[in-house]
């Protein structure tokens, strides 16, 4: 909840590195006593730097959420509130130069906002531990380090927040909402003055320890009822003053003094946040109105957290499938060439996403009396509930295609195919399938080529510890080794293998900027092989899609990620629209592809830079600009760049 007015001086003396990556993430600066250093919260810890700038140390291990540091009037020690895992917060001190932490509370209680009194012998802070906590409101307390007690200082069904000492510790700013709005309050005490203070004794002790910290202040954590002398400002004392200085109606937060009569806070005005000083304190608050003290709550039972409660049995209950449809959805296409097809395709599973089933319906029929058998059906069972993940699947394909060199064929098939896949880990597993069909191929002019029971069998090894960005992986490698072979076993019309290889490494530069590179080669060698295609934003960029092909290829795709716009918005008279996350690379690509009917002469080479914005959490818009070149002539490789800019708009996730 704190904005403190050192923001803008910790940001400037900050390393040059964590300025540009992470300063979005600093939280609560605090200057120490002698203005040398700035504890802060970052990443869930509590660090320190240098004033002037210099290397950032850390106090804490961040294990929990540490917040809102505050130093000891020494300079020697922080007092900050921590928040455990099960998202208890309580208080703690590290000190300084050791690191040696120390827990003050131990509770279910939310202690937040220490302030160290000027004489170092109390802690002031925020908690729900009074009897109006039950119902989410926050008074203020005091930690007496010298007995270990824990004091009320304010209590009601209000909120107070941020405590501030004066540099004489007479009196106390803070931020309530008493009356309505939050605004700046002030206790003032009576010097030379006391009256028995009432102890909390709703103090409990708890397992709950986010730090495993050592030498606890207090003894065993539990207190009695009693009475303590009070040197403090407390809005519980009949001889303490307690005014309102500011009268906000939007709300005026987190007060800081500068010195005895002068303090800074911050306020809502016109739809920001601004900093305001109040000038003269002791005679704004002379002038302020009196208000009637707080009065402590005669209770005999404080609030406690719910436990759950009943009886505890073990039972069984055998697991039913129920399946749900998943995905819907169908579409019409019309080519100039190939006709008009459309079709439909299904998705069903059961709850735990086990047990998987897909299908798809299609039609390609290009004349009236071929819509009967022009049908193309396929369905497919995935099954995923043991440590061997498989599928197995039937389908019947019929249609007519292209190939750049040997034209148009039709071609029909008919056939199943069972596949599985076993993890050796969380990141590494081996596949291999099998696929039985009966096929028929035709060209329009080599005439018919395959008329035979076709088995096509393969085996891979993969591995992926990739860690994902916003439009692609940022850290880690992927690599895919895959080996096959496709044969007819009843006439030999097809004979052939395949190897395929694709390895990529991300090596990350700083948080938000990556190193990205693929090697990839893939063959197919034999009778009737099929030829590999590529060309486009997905492999080799700026040359036209799927127009480089070829039974043999190789690709090398090198581009560094970094970030481009993080908030870009668009305002009109009747509304706007923000994107967020606007990746930018500059890419290098090589690559080509070849057999018998294309040679291998030249290295196809394109480099530039790009633009990727990710809508709706799944669709990557990406915008490619460059130059395209060719090396030639490998016994004296000379670099040949087309002229004018290519440029290239596609969709899709970086490799």
């Amino acid at each position: 909840m704190r904005l403190r007015v050192l923001t803008l001086i910790l940001i400037v003396t900050m390393p040059q590195a964590l300025q540009a990556e992470s300063a979005l993430y600093l939280r609560q600066p605090s200057l120490s006593p002698d203005n040398q250093s700035i504890a802060f919260s970052y990443q869930g810890a509590i660090w320190r730097v240098p004033r002037a700038g210099g290397t950032m140390t850390r106090l804490t291990d961040g294990t929990g959420f540490d917040t809102e540091p505050a130093w000891s009037p020494d300079g020697k020690q922080i007092v900050f509130s921590g928040i455990n895992f099960a998202g208890v917060s309580d208080l703690y001190i590290v000190d300084e130069e050791s690191g040696e932490l120390k827990k003050l509370t131990n509770d279910f209680y939310d202690d937040r906002d220490p302030a160290w009194s000027p004489d170092a012998k109390a802690i002031a802070f925020s908690s729900d531990r009074s009897y109006f906590g039950k119902d989410g409101h926050m008074n203020l307390f005091l930690y007496n380090l010298q007995t270990g007690k824990i004091q009320y200082l304010t209590e009601g069904a209000h909120n107070d927040y941020a405590p501030s000492w004066s540099p004489d510790g007479e009196s106390l700013a803070f931020t309530s909402d008493r009356d309505g709005p939050f605004n700046i309050w002030i206790i003032k005490n009576n010097a030379g003055e006391f009256e028995p203070l009432p102890i909390a004794d709703n103090f409990t002790d708890s397992s709950n320890n986010a730090h495993n910290g050592k030498n606890r202040l207090n003894g065993n954590g539990i207190f009695k009822k009693g009475q303590t002398k009070n040197f403090f400002p407390s809005a519980l004392e009949k001889t303490d003053q307690l005014k309102k200085l500011t009268k906000f109606t939007t709300g005026a937060f987190d007060p800081v003094w500068l010195d005895e009569d002068n303090l800074v806070f911050t306020a809502f005005e016109n739809f920001s946040f601004q900093l305001h000083q109040i000038i003269n304190v002791e005679e704004k608050f002379e002038e302020a109105p009196s208000v009637k003290n707080d009065i402590l709550s005669t209770v005999t039972d404080y609030w406690t957290a719910n436990k759950l409660a009943g009886e505890v049995r073990s039972s069984t209950v055998k697991y039913k499938r129920k399946f749900n449809l998943d995905i819907a959805q169908s579409a019409v296409s019309h080519d100039p060439i190939f006709g008009v097809s459309g079709g439909a395709q299904l998705a069903v599973s059961d709850m735990l996403g086990n047990q998987q089933y897909y299908f798809l319906i299609y039609n390609n029929a290009q004349a009236r009396s071929d819509f009967l058998s022009s049908w193309n059906i396929a369905v497919t069972r995935v099954e995923l509930s043991k440590r061997i993940n498989y599928a197995i699947g039937g389908y019947r394909l019929r249609g007519r295609f292209y190939d750049r060199v040997d034209s148009f064929f039709e071609q029909s098939q008919l056939g199943g195919f069972v596949a599985a896949s076993y993890p050796f880990s969380t990141f590494q597993r081996i596949e291999a399938s099998i696929n039985l069909r009966k096929e028929e191929r035709s060209y329009d002019f080599r005439g018919t080529v395959i008329d035979g029971i076709v088995v096509s069998n393969s085996i891979s090894y993969v591995k992926d510890n990739s860690l994902w960005g916003v439009t692609g992986p940022m850290d880690g490698e992927r690599f895919n080794l895959t080996l096959g072979n496709t044969l007819d076993i009843q006439n030999n019309d097809v004979s052939f293998f395949t190897i395929i290889a694709d390895y990529r490494r991300y090596f990350r530069l700083s948080p938000r900027t990556t190193y990205a590179v693929r090697l990839m080669t893939r063959i197919n060698q034999g009778k009737e092989a099929f030829r590999y295609f590529m060309g486009g934003s997905w492999d080799l960029r700026l040359y036209p899609r799927w127009t480089i092909w070829g039974r043999k290829l190789f690709l090398v795709n090198q581009e560094v990620r970094m970030p481009f716009l993080d908030w870009f918005v668009l305002r009109f008279p009747f509304g706007g629209m923000g994107f967020r996350a606007i990746r930018g690379a500059a890419f290098v690509d090589l690559g080509q592809a070849w057999d018998r009917d294309y040679e291998f002469n030249e290295v196809l080479g394109s480099l530039g830079f790009g633009w990727r914005l990710r809508l709706g959490g799944f669709l990557v818009l990406r915008y490619e600009i460059g130059r395209r070149f060719q090396v030639r002539d490998f016994s004296s490789p000379s670099i040949n760049f087309e002229p004018g800019l290519k440029k290239a708009f596609w969709f899709g996730f970086d490799f």
